[in-house]
């Protein structure tokens, strides 16, 4: 288990390959929830392919307010905070994903391309269904994959209607240490295998 103020990569992986990686600072490593923040000015590598046809990673610096990723261990998504430049919070991103896996720099996972966005007020709206519907086509998913996918987006929606936790949890309210300093990623992060242990 990690602790507050260390610093681990975050890593997606598609068909196999390294797709992209981030460095985050450990809010929470507990069995209950694994919370990381991605700060603003963090650099790390990330998909120019859009379609994850052909995968082009390039580098890039985390923009923005910066980011809380809130995983629930074996969950199949994580419920991502955004907020602006200037601290404002400016909604709730699902990510659909494999379960983290955790490895020797931190957890990895891969993405499932379909995702949700939660106003502040509660609206809500499918994200980059015609993105899933490109890599179906490709054959990186099975009508059965997708299928399930959706179930998944479609349970946090009924949590997120009921105001369950993470959302009843007031973490849009949270501010990271300030003492806390920009991250890197930690040596070995491109070479490493993708971890196969669960969190």
């Amino acid at each position: 288990m990690w602790s507050s103020g260390d610093a681990v990569a975050l890593r997606g992986f598609w068909a196999g390959e390294l797709a992209w990686a981030f460095p985050h600072v450990v809010v929470h490593d507990t069995p209950e929830l694994v919370a990381l923040w991605l700060p603003p000015g963090a650099r790390g590598l990330y998909p120019t392919s859009r379609d994850h046809s052909a995968l082009a990673p390039a580098e890039r610096e985390w923009r923005a307010g910066g980011t809380l990723r809130l995983t629930p261990p074996g969950a199949a998504h994580s419920v991502d905070l955004y907020w602006g430049e200037t601290g404002e919070f400016l909604g709730w991103y699902v990510n659909l994903q494999d379960p983290l896996e955790r490895g020797p720099i931190g957890f990895d996972t891969a993405d499932h391309i379909l995702d949700l966005w939660v106003h502040p007020d509660g609206s809500w709206e499918w994200k980059d269904e015609d993105e899933l519907a490109a890599v179906e086509a490709l054959g990186f998913f099975d009508e059965r994959e997708v299928g399930a996918i959706r179930q998944e987006g479609e349970r946090v929606v009924e949590r997120m209607t009921a105001w369950a936790p993470p959302f009843c949890d007031g973490w849009e309210d949270w501010r990271p240490d300030p003492g806390w300093p920009v991250p890197a990623l930690p040596e070995g992060w491109r070479d490493l295998p993708r971890a196969m242990s669960g969190v």
